[in-house]
């Protein structure tokens, strides 16, 4: 889409294109899904496979709407830490190709930082903004060290229930994302215990449960799956333990996990850190659970 009203002009936007067409065809798709873009049809495409894919994803942003241009500068940083990985990859191909970025966005009042993000003049963009899988991994590490920190204060959690215990999360991850996390938030067909959403996006959603055996496990799972939209892919359980045995019951909720009938792979298990995580298959949808277990005997 195209106006005089255009935030981010149609020269800056080829000049991304001409910087991002030599990434893999899955990575350039795969920063536009992560902003939550789809592609729309184009009557004249570049004939370029790479540089159609781009286009037909570009074509898709109200270019005049603040919302949508956020979420296009996040694909565009992320499309640029791709650029910049391919640099470290292979130094003999690379391309000067920062300064014609920020020149070009120079003109429509933006500034390309050294780690790669675009922010207004005068302004800031966290650095939560540039990606929601990184957003995501943020959030969980957020969790991992709030987990961390109540488990050293066994008194202080001791007597709080399920509700109380995902406020202090909340507080934690709004402590970094300037309260864009909120809970029991209206999504999908229920409330959501926490909900992260950056701009119109929702990056993280999340169940938080007392271990009750792993038929409500399960069901938690359920509850959790159900909450969830459309587009929505990552997901956690933080998941408090109260009884003696806290390695013993993770090993039950992950078994758990595998024998859900929407289990589809394991991903990472960070047995130091204690986060577990799994891919879902959600109606053919791939959807990413990471369990936080809390020991809190």
């Amino acid at each position: 889409m195209t106006s005089a009203s255009d935030l981010i002009r149609p020269t800056t936007r080829r000049q991304l294109l001409e910087t991002a067409k030599s990434l893999k065809k899955a990575t350039i798709e795969a920063c536009w899904q992560d902003g939550g873009f789809l592609p729309v049809t184009l009557d004249n495409p570049p004939s370029s496979e790479r540089a159609a894919m781009f286009a037909s994803y570009s074509a898709g942003v109200d270019w005049s709407d603040e919302q949508h241009v956020e979420r296009a500068l996040g694909v565009f940083e992320a499309l640029l830490r791709e650029k910049k990985a391919d640099d470290d990859r292979y130094p003999h191909a690379k391309v000067n190709w920062r300064k014609g970025v920020q020149q070009a966005l120079e003109q429509d009042g933006y500034q390309l930082t050294e780690r790669l993000q675009i922010a207004r003049f005068g302004g800031w963009r966290p650095e939560h903004a540039t990606s929601d899988a990184e957003s995501y991994q943020l959030a969980v590490r957020l969790l991992v060290g709030a987990r961390n920190q109540m488990e050293r204060l066994p008194t202080l959690v001791a007597s709080l229930h399920e509700e109380r215990l995902r406020d202090i999360l909340l507080v934690s991850l709004n402590a970094f994302f300037e309260g864009e996390s909120t809970g029991e938030t209206l999504n999908g067909k229920g409330k959501a215990d926490i909900l992260l959403r950056i701009g119109d996006r929702n990056v993280m959603i999340g169940e938080c449960k007392i271990w009750g055996g792993s038929i409500a496990f399960g069901q938690a799972i359920n509850q959790l799956l159900g909450n969830l939209g459309a587009y929505d892919t990552q997901t956690v359980i933080p998941l408090f333990i109260r009884e003696k045995d806290p390695e013993g019951m993770t090993q039950r909720a992950v078994d758990a996990v595998k024998e859900h009938p929407a289990y589809s792979s394991t991903g990472s298990m960070d047995v130091v850190n204690r986060k577990y995580e799994f891919v879902l298959d959600h109606g053919g949808r791939e959807v990413t659970l990471t369990v936080v277990p809390f020991a809190l005997a």
